[in-house]
């Protein structure tokens, strides 16, 4: 929905048609694959070319976050996509292919103030697709609270400080993420949660079928070995913890 002005000219064929011009966007709103919400005050210009769509000076909102957006889509043979997202605390930059079926990622980079994360792997484009990618590098916690989306809206309770090295991997539906398969493991030098400092912490998350378990095999608090292990069972509407501590 919204406001698109069109200026453009086509050539040829309809099997094989050319074109070339520019449509401006003026608070548009559009829907994508599998995303919970639109994008919403879409302004900017696209021009396109020949086997080319470019994406320049795009601003809009997701998620009631403002992004600023710059892509360039290749339209011969499968569309090959390069873009970089921008948003208040940090930039995502995405190189990849759309299927009939997936989004293929090739190299994702999420940079924040202290974090760099790389990306790679499928995203499914419709709700029953499964996807599968894995996350790694580095992570600062005080970062985490601050992606955009509201992706991790209740870490700031846990006033986690300190920084870790990522390894994942998801396999599952993204509509149901609860039922996925995910398998995590992080390590840090020095972390402190709710300003009780640890040392040397090695954690290793694992998910499968609504049962998650995240496992701390080592860590050092108050000069002491320490190992624990949190289970939760998620149900419709409600979730069971069990917690133990050594």
């Amino acid at each position: 929905g919204g406001l698109a002005v069109l200026d453009v000219d086509l050539h040829g064929p309809l099997h094989a048609i050319s074109y070339a011009g520019q449509i401006h966007l003026k608070d548009a709103h559009v829907r994508w694959g599998t995303l919970p919400h639109r994008f919403d005050h879409l302004t900017g210009l696209l021009v396109l070319r020949d086997q080319r769509i470019e994406a320049r000076d795009i601003s809009c909102s997701f998620h009631e976050e403002p992004l600023t957006l710059a892509a360039t889509v290749t339209t011969h043979g499968p569309p090959e996509v390069s873009a970089t997202l921008g948003f208040p605390r940090g930039q995502l930059d995405v190189a990849g292919r759309v299927t009939d079926e997936d989004l293929v990622i090739d190299e994702t980079t999420v940079s924040l103030n202290q974090s760099r994360m790389r990306l790679r792997g499928t995203l499914g484009r419709t709700a029953e697709r499964v996807s599968a990618f894995q996350l790694t590098g580095t992570m600062d916690f005080a970062d985490a609270s601050q992606l955009p989306f509201g992706l991790f809206p209740r870490l700031e309770a846990w006033k986690l400080a300190g920084g870790a090295t990522v390894d994942a991997t998801f396999e599952g539906r993204l509509s149901d993420w609860r039922a996925a398969k995910l398998r995590a493991r992080l390590q840090a030098e020095h972390v402190s949660v709710r300003d009780v400092p640890a040392k040397q912490l090695v954690c290793e998350i694992n998910q499968q079928d609504h049962d998650l378990r995240v496992r701390v095999p080592s860590a050092l608090i108050a000069d002491g070995r320490f190992q624990g292990e949190l289970v939760v069972e998620h149900r419709p509407q409600t979730a069971e913890y069990l917690l133990q501590g050594d």
